[in-house]
């Protein structure tokens, strides 16, 4: 009976090596295997991580693969794809927890025609504050309803368009909400310079994203403007620009009233005269105000001074009797185009106004855009031109100081 417990001791023994020498043996060879030197000759082929990329056909513009993902912030991605590719590309990079949202952007051809004498060559349609607001609320909303998880804004691969519009409202949320600054934008889109620097015959005259951006910087850091006080309360500083009030009055069903420098300049539709007890018009799609209607809105802006720089025959009389002075530029420039005296006198006047300066000019509105320019540059409110184009609502191709025969044109 002991041999036989013995033999059976044994036999388990046994059983456990000859276990423990397969799995060696198997552990060796696909060692061997891996590195490609089994005694068979054949090779093991090692899986490499899938990358995703978008197929031809859904390449974006410029052959932009490589920053067709960009990471804005923690928590903000933005995506030059459509919502399938995005998906997959953020389900890949990002593994769990965000949420992709398709951006429904304006191309440039969907957006009103913009008209002039003297059209400035637009690489993309410049966003206007309310939209660049709309998009910073509604991206804090999204924040809001989904903590924890990272947003993914894309913008579709065939309207190049649309990209650089989605583009810049990203940036701009970066810098008035997400703490980013000027510089820290700029590098975020680095990878896609390409995009945002098109080739043109002009280019110190069309407005990029990286001007906007820059603006909207130096404005938030002067105090202009924070989408964080909408409305008024009292206790802001009076430099403030409120949201609330800025959007209404620039509507063009609300008097078109554009506060360029908070207390200082603003920029609005030339009035016509009316039928009276008429204090707006419509025809076709254009709504036309009379003076009457300006002297009571401007006063409650702070107005103290009015300066026609064009020449609309009109009564200015509501003007005065609200006791707001009236000065008329017009006769002084030569053909729509701004002489040195014309920019002195308007310096010296601004300089003297109580309040805000309020200037009209529907038929040269690049001569009103250069003379705020000019003011804000003198006041080292801006200390760059390509900062005061996009501040003061329009480019300055025609704004350059030409010192040869002292002509702004």
């Amino acid at each position: 009976g002991g041999l036989e417990g013995m033999r059976a001791i044994l036999a388990r023994i046994l059983g456990w090596l000859r276990a423990w020498l397969a799995v060696f043996v198997s552990a060796e060879r696909a060692v061997r295997l891996a590195a490609g030197g089994s005694k068979s000759g054949v090779k093991m082929t090692v899986q490499q991580p899938t990358t995703y990329l978008p197929s031809e056909e859904q390449m974006i513009p410029n052959e932009l693969a490589a920053g067709c993902v960009i990471r804005a912030h923690r928590r903000v991605y933005l995506a030059l794809l459509d919502e399938e590719h995005a998906t997959a590309m953020a389900t890949h990079q990002l593994k769990t927890n965000f949420i992709v949202i398709p951006l429904k952007l304006k191309s440039k051809n969907q957006l009103p025609e913009i008209t002039s004498s003297d059209p400035v060559p637009l690489a993309f349609a410049i966003s206007s504050l309310a939209e660049i607001f709309k998009f910073d609320s509604d991206s804090r909303t999204l924040a809001r309803q989904n903590p924890g998880k990272k947003l993914v804004f894309c913008t579709g691969v065939k309207d190049k368009s649309v990209q650089l519009r989605a583009v810049l409202l990203v940036g701009c949320h970066m810098i008035m909400t997400l703490g980013a600054d000027f510089a820290r934008t700029c590098e975020t889109f680095g990878s896609i310079n390409d995009l945002l620097n098109p080739v043109n015959d002009n280019p110190d005259h069309v407005p990029s994203a990286q001007s906007c951006w820059r603006t909207l910087a130096t404005a938030k850091g002067l105090g202009w403007i924070d989408f964080g006080h909408v409305f008024e309360t009292g206790a802001e500083d009076e430099s403030l620009m409120f949201l609330d009030e800025f959007l209404h009055y620039s509507s063009p069903l609300n008097g078109e009233v554009r506060i360029v420098v908070p207390g200082k300049l603003a920029l609005f539709k030339t009035p016509r005269d009316l039928p009276e007890g008429v204090a707006w018009l419509d025809e076709g799609r254009e709504r036309h105000y009379s003076p009457a209607f300006y002297a009571d809105l401007l006063p409650d802006l702070g107005v103290s001074m009015v300066i026609r720089l064009d020449c609309a025959d009109y009564d200015a009389d509501p003007y005065l009797e609200k006791g707001m002075f009236v000065e008329n530029l017009c006769d002084e420039m030569d053909d729509d185009v701004i002489n040195l005296q014309v920019l002195d006198r308007f310096m010296k006047l601004a300089d003297v106004a109580e309040g805000v300066v309020a200037i009209h000019c529907d038929g040269c509105i690049n001569c009103a855009s250069t003379l705020m320019a000019a003011y804000m540059v003198r006041n080292r409110l801006f200390t760059d031109p390509r900062e005061v184009s996009h501040s003061s609502g329009q480019g300055t191709r025609r704004g350059a100081l030409r010192l040869d025969d002292g002509r702004i044109c």
